[in-house]
């Protein structure tokens, strides 16, 4: 469910998106459903969710997990780092992005194309005490 909205500096528009105790900002018109996932059993686990909707190439995929500390899949180079938002640039220089953020003993990382974009969605993230991966 989308809610208030803001505007980027891309004019994206971006409202407030519940992903079941987790929210954040998303561009307004996406649709992310949940494309894969793994129940954490003590082990890690996670929910990745893709978008099927508007602004797809800017923000493709988010997914949340509690395996903390792994990097980026190797087809992405660590560009920076801007604040706790690592950042990674796609190794065949392609215009692909991977960023990751923990916040609150869960990892977040997404894949798009827009950083701006990306760094508000991930900036905003909120994740209730009683969220769980199962």
């Amino acid at each position: 469910m989308l809610l208030s909205g803001a505007s980027t500096s891309h004019d994206i528009p971006l409202g407030n998106k519940d992903f079941g105790g987790i929210t954040m900002l998303v561009p307004v018109g996406s649709n992310f459903v949940e494309s894969n996932s793994l129940p954490d059993y003590g082990a890690g686990g996670f929910v990745m969710y893709k978008n099927t909707g508007e602004y797809s190439h800017d923000a493709f995929t988010i997914t949340f997990s509690t395996t903390i500390g792994k990097g980026a899949p190797s087809s992405f180079t660590l560009d920076r780092q801007d604040g706790d938002i690592s950042i990674y640039r796609d190794v065949n220089g392609e215009d692909g992005l991977y960023m990751i953020r923990e916040v609150g003993g869960m990892k977040v990382d997404m894949i798009g194309g827009n950083e701006e974009v990306m760094k508000e969605m991930l900036n905003s993230v909120e994740i209730s005490s009683t969220y769980s991966i199962d």
